[in-house]
């Protein structure tokens, strides 16, 4: 079914968020680059990313039979603010190395947006 398609994409995003993240500032920290976190646009949209993932999954991953319908609906509409950042995170000139996301996410942004 593709709702169950979609639950299951949402927690391996949400994994897979919070993983990223963490190996990402232990190594920046590691090499003495804490800075980036909040200096380069990969820094800053994945800020952006790791606060806003959880408002879009956690509700449905622990709290479904506690939070209404509608109020659970609307906190996926934070996935505006998830894709936007993530089509800053890194640059389309990195392909095939994640320069996919713009383009990917940005189609996603305009078939949300129609939906």
């Amino acid at each position: 079914e593709g709702h169950e398609y979609h639950a299951h994409a949402g927690v391996y995003i949400a994994f897979d968020v919070w993983v990223h993240t963490i190996f990402h500032i232990l190594r920046w920290i590691s090499q003495g680059n804490g800075e980036l976190l909040w200096t380069t646009n990969a820094g800053i949209s994945g800020l952006i990313t790791v606060f806003v993932t959880p408002l879009i999954t956690f509700p449905m991953m622990y709290w479904k039979k506690k939070i209404s319908y509608e109020v659970r609906k609307g906190l996926h509409y934070f996935f505006f603010f998830f894709a936007v950042a993530m089509c800053f995170h890194v640059p389309v000139t990195a392909i095939p190395n994640g320069g996919f996301i713009a383009p990917i996410l940005g189609t996603c942004i305009v078939v949300y947006t129609l939906d």
